[in-house]
């Protein structure tokens, strides 16, 4: 049943189901062949309002983020129409959730891009699920997928071509610098804890191929179980002096309650996914206070006090404060939006090619945290300027193979229940890669 949420300028559809088909991933080995219910198929819609999924999860161990995440997406689309929409036309979203699941996301992916035509998605959140999502559907539908939050390094050389982006940076950057907070730290023997998925698989190669000490055992973990102790007590089992955690923190708070509850290790580190709030929803803070971590973010975008009358703006939209995904969905429907006013349509093609232009280096800077500011970008691109959107989670300056060029791993801590950031490494992506080949070319 689809349900139609209406302001007088911003149309949503939202579509929530649940599906029991599930899509086995195998490591990387992610085929363009598509499901048994044939390959999907999009017509190339060149005009009428332009249409932008959000593939987001409302439910599962990422859907405590959903919410924020939409609040970010609505709020760019409220003011791209009242600034007048794109190449005339309101822009509409529509909404699904991919319940942290690959195989949920698939499914949903497909409605978006055969039954409602949509133009680009933003999503999803989870790397094994942006994979395969592309994977299954998005890439040979044409149709562009924008994650601000998928890390995993295998995302960078992807065949995708060059539909596949992302304004978060990769964990190919939190690898080596949570490395290098652990043996800071004086660490030299650890274990480690990872997610058995795209997102743990990659972050635990990257810190392994960067810490100088000793790993005793890395020990992949399923999500969502009961009880995570068989696999704490093999990782426990030469007595490492730290546990590196690499989850999401759904899961973090059981084997976190768990490890502690049993002493089994001196001391922790966590990982972007693990340093949220819901980890304590088990854990006294308490116990984990001093605990260090790292977390990725965009670099470059704009500065703190624009970024808090940004903040302000959506306050008076919304009725509250911004959360943790609003900034950078917000940024990344922009982006689709500055695409498509720049081609002059709703062409998904066109959105591909011209995302890292109106983004990129090369043209005028350009802010856009309020009703003026999005309604003067959207005429610099009608009127033929270059633009360089600087967003409010980071430049979004992309690469050839769709990251972001620029960017920082914070080091938290966890003070008095808060994950206060104590120090900031910088990160400056290398612009030459290896040139991913087009489907024609792989074929």
């Amino acid at each position: 049943m689809k349900t139609k949420h209406a302001t007088e300028t911003t149309t949503t559809v939202r579509v929530l189901r649940s599906f029991t088909t599930i899509l086995v991933v195998s490591g990387l080995a992610l085929s363009l062949a598509c499901a048994d219910n044939g390959s999907p198929t999009k017509a190339e819609r060149t005009d009428g309002p332009l249409r932008i999924g959000l593939l987001f999860d409302y439910t599962g161990s990422l859907g405590h983020l959903g919410v924020s995440a939409e609040e970010g997406a609505r709020f760019a689309v409220e003011l791209v129409n009242e600034a007048g929409g794109v190449a005339g036309h309101k822009v509409e979203l529509v909404i699904e959730d991919g319940e942290t699941h690959p195989g949920v996301a698939v499914e949903a992916a497909r409605r978006l891009v055969v039954d409602n035509g949509v133009s680009a998605i933003i999503g999803p959140f989870g790397s094994a699920s942006a994979l395969v999502v592309a994977g299954e559907v998005t890439i040979e539908a044409k149709v562009p997928i924008i994650s601000p939050s998928a890390t995993a390094p295998q995302l960078t050389l992807f065949v995708d071509d060059g539909y596949v982006f992302r304004n978060c940076l990769s964990d190919a950057a939190q690898g080596p610098a949570l490395a290098l907070v652990v043996s800071g730290q004086g660490i030299d023997k650890v274990a480690i804890l990872y997610r058995n998925d795209p997102y743990g698989i990659g972050l635990n190669e990257s810190f392994a191929e960067a810490f100088p000490g000793e790993i005793t055992a890395a020990v992949p973990i399923e999500p969502d179980q009961e009880s995570y102790i068989e696999e704490l007590r093999e990782a426990a089992a030469a007595s490492p002096d730290a546990l590196i955690t690499m989850a999401f923190a759904t899961d973090g708070a059981v084997f976190m309650r768990e490890a502690l509850g049993h002493e089994l290790f001196p001391m922790y580190f966590l990982s972007d996914a693990m340093g949220l709030p819901i980890l304590f929803s088990s854990v006294p803070a308490e116990r984990l206070e001093g605990t260090r971590g790292t977390a990725t973010r965009g670099g470059g975008g704009v500065s703190a006090d624009l970024i808090q009358v940004w903040s302000s703006e959506f306050e008076k939209y919304l009725g509250h404060p911004p959360t943790t995904m609003a900034q950078a969905t917000y940024d990344a429907v922009l982006g689709v939006c500055l695409a498509a006013e720049r081609a002059g349509s709703t062409s998904s093609i066109s959105i591909r090619d011209l995302l890292p232009v109106v983004t990129g280096a090369d043209g005028e800077l350009t802010v856009a945290i309020d009703a003026a500011g999005v309604e003067s970008a959207m005429a610099m691109v009608r009127s033929g300027r270059e633009i360089d959107y600087q967003g409010l989670s980071s430049s979004m300056d992309l690469t050839e193979n769709g990251d972001l060029a620029t960017g920082s791993v914070q080091v938290f801590e966890i003070q008095n229940g808060q994950f206060n950031v104590v120090d900031e490494l910088p990160i400056v992506v290398n612009g030459f890669s290896p040139s991913k080949p087009s489907i024609e070319e792989r074929e």
